[in-house]
């Protein structure tokens, strides 16, 4: 085999092993995923934009991004599931996360997974010990702007309310905390009717409501 002919078959190689490289991480690294499918609803939405232009001026849109608050801003998943690492130093507070997880997993609605490399989840769960800011539980969600999709988040659970004897919190009612956190991660926000997510948070677990909302969010039958 000539010197030319080897560096195109070891050049062919090395893009074929690349090509493997990404397929096997879109497939199996739910962040790389999220990123590439980020990138791909951007990238249409700038071409549509080029091929149909608005007739009214205005700014260039960047691709940066936003964070909501629990639910300040309306934003979703790419697809009905995340991956979450729990980095909980309670044992009543870890324990009550994954019952709420488990709650939610077992509408069908939504999947969340567990995971112990803390590199691949889409959210993070810890706690906090805030007894000024009044909130039981925090949930911070980037998103892309573009997009609206969210990128990452962290989810927290404030053990000065929810573990102080001051407040009385029943298990429940950390538990309803948990999974009220968690429809933020979701992409729900808050409401007033009879639902998980009231802003109170420990009032309710999740109701057929939330079910119905969380289906009309992805467009679920």
């Amino acid at each position: 085999m000539s010197p030319i002919k080897f560096k195109r078959f070891f050049t062919t190689i090395i893009y074929a092993g690349i090509l493997i490289g990404v397929i096997w991480l879109y497939r199996y690294n739910q962040p790389f995923q999220r990123s590439i499918d980020n990138f791909t609803s951007a990238a249409q939405i700038t071409i549509n934009n080029w091929i149909n232009p608005k007739t009214t001026q205005t700014d260039a849109t960047s691709a940066s991004e936003t964070t909501s608050e629990n639910g300040s801003e309306s934003g979703q998943w790419t697809s009905n599931s995340a991956t979450l690492y729990l980095d909980l130093n309670n044992q009543t507070l870890d324990q009550a996360t994954r019952e709420a997880i488990q709650a939610w997993n077992d509408t069908g609605v939504f999947t969340f997974k567990i995971t112990t490399n803390r590199k691949k989840a889409d959210v993070v769960i810890t706690t906090m010990d805030n007894n000024s800011n009044g909130a039981a539980g925090l949930t911070k969600m980037n998103i892309n702007s573009v997009t609206h999709y969210f990128v990452n988040g962290k989810m927290y659970l404030n053990q000065a309310y929810l573990l102080s004897p001051e407040y009385n919190y029943s298990y429940q009612q950390i538990v309803n905390t948990a999974e009220h956190e968690l429809g933020h991660v979701i992409g729900l926000s808050h409401t007033d009717e009879i639902s998980v997510m009231q802003p109170a948070g420990s009032l309710y677990s999740i109701q057929q409501l939330d079910i119905d909302n969380v289906k009309n969010l992805y467009n679920e039958k």
